[in-house]
């Protein structure tokens, strides 16, 4: 286990799982069903949310990354928020707002990979001169696909206001901007 320690799949919030996925059938993703889930926090609220996990893009090349399952909170981000606050589930870092601002890739063919990525979940795309590319995913976030072989993400970059940092689990990395 330690050798293949790492990041397994990440995952994206959407509103309305069930178009989302009508979506993406249409783009040549082949899914699995949409589940739902559910929990009850310590103070007896239902935390209620759906998830689709991705089986295979059938447009994409053999040996592509893993894509990320889509959750859905069922309520809008700020209230989800809320939620978790007053739950106890969701606190203040002791370092403050500390924020995951890029997700670095490592695949085979980074413009390949990046333009279908940004044609599925409709990102908007940026091809560098140096033959990586970037993926604005919303809310601050930055998915940087570059040439390796690991085909995956092999980096978590986070805006720490006070204390840098930088921490490797097996072939994760978690590392301040």
């Amino acid at each position: 286990l330690p050798a293949h320690e790492g990041f397994y799949r990440h995952g994206l919030r959407v509103n309305n799982i069930e178009a989302r996925a009508e979506e993406l059938h249409r783009q040549g993703i082949e899914t699995g069903p949409i589940v739902p889930g559910n929990r009850t926090t310590a103070d007896g609220r239902e935390i209620r949310w759906k998830l689709l996990w991705r089986l295979r893009d059938t447009k994409a090349e053999e040996n592509q990354p893993r894509y990320p399952f889509i959750l859905d909170w069922l309520e809008d981000e700020p209230t989800h928020e809320k939620t978790l606050e007053s739950s106890g589930l969701l606190r203040q870092h002791p370092d403050g707002d500390i924020r995951t601002r890029e997700a670095i890739w490592e695949v085979p063919d980074p413009k390949r990979t990046a333009r279908r990525l940004s044609e599925v979940f409709e990102f908007p795309l940026t091809v560098n001169s140096d033959g990586s590319a970037d993926l604005v995913t919303g809310r601050d976030l930055i998915w940087h696909i570059q040439e390796g072989s690991h085909n995956g993400i092999v980096d978590l970059k986070f805006d720490s206001p006070s204390h840098p940092f930088d921490v490797r689990i097996g072939s994760a990395r978690f590392s301040t901007l």
